[in-house]
């Protein structure tokens, strides 16, 4: 496999039969099953409110099912709707930060001739290494995502999660930041799930499946509503559900 990484992981991402209830007892994920096969990426869309965090989190093994099963590479990249980045580091630590906190083992790191210097690498690739000893309350919100891109890679991820990441910025940003990552995916192919509200703005490409989760009622259990996770056939020829 193509990667900056070396080898990488052969596993995908694969959800079966998956339910999640929060400790109040709300039912938000029920019997889903989803696969993203290496190197594919899943693009999952649906109404606000409607679980596609609490699937993104319940995939990635932030939460944990409460029936059915998750299979996922062991190291993951994360790009979340907020930033989290940490304002008293400047670019270049925060991009170092997954190096230096036991994300890769000391032959990694030396081989990416050390955590700074792959930051450097990785800054440049997504074009902030102008900015690599400014801190991010000097970014604009574009760079702030263009940062977490280049934090997200530096974990050497063998899968990545996407939570909407670009909320709140315009349509012309959004489209040049998925230019962005879908150019890194390049460079590191690893299997993917994206939630966004804007699944017409991913870039076509034929490792690209699209979903949408929607509430169904479930007649047979005195008409509760429960999720059903369902090809989107409107964005790309080539989707298909698992």
């Amino acid at each position: 496999k193509q990667s900056f990484a070396g080898d990488l992981s052969s596993q995908g991402i694969r959800l079966e039969h998956v339910s999640f209830s929060y400790p109040s007892g709300k039912e938000i994920l029920r019997d889903i099953s989803l696969h993203v096969p290496p190197e594919e990426i899943a693009v999952i869309s649906g109404e606000s409110g409607i679980g596609k965090t609490t699937l993104l989190y319940t995939a990635s093994s932030l939460l944990r099912a409460a029936t059915g099963s998750v299979e996922r590479p062991q190291r993951c990249g994360f790009v979340f709707q907020d930033d989290r980045l940490l304002p008293w580091r400047n670019c270049s630590d925060n991009v170092a930060l997954p190096l230096r906190y036991n994300s890769v083992s000391a032959a990694s790191a030396a081989s990416a001739a050390g955590a700074a210097s792959f930051a450097a690498y990785l800054l440049d690739l997504v074009g902030l290494s102008n900015q690599a000893r400014e801190f991010p309350d000097a970014l604009s919100g574009g760079m702030k995502k263009r940062l977490c891109f280049a934090r997200c890679f530096a974990r050497f991820p063998e899968a990545i999660f996407l939570d909407e990441p670009f909320s709140g910025l315009h349509a012309d940003a959004r489209r040049r930041l998925w230019k962005l990552f879908f150019r890194l995916l390049e460079l590191h192919r690893v299997p993917a799930l994206i939630v966004t509200h804007f699944p017409e703005e991913v870039p076509p490409s034929d490792r690209c499946r699209f979903y949408t989760l929607s509430t169904l009622v479930d007649r047979g259990h005195l008409h509760k509503e429960r999720q059903q996770l369902e090809a989107d056939p409107r964005f790309h020829k080539y989707s298909t559900i698992s």
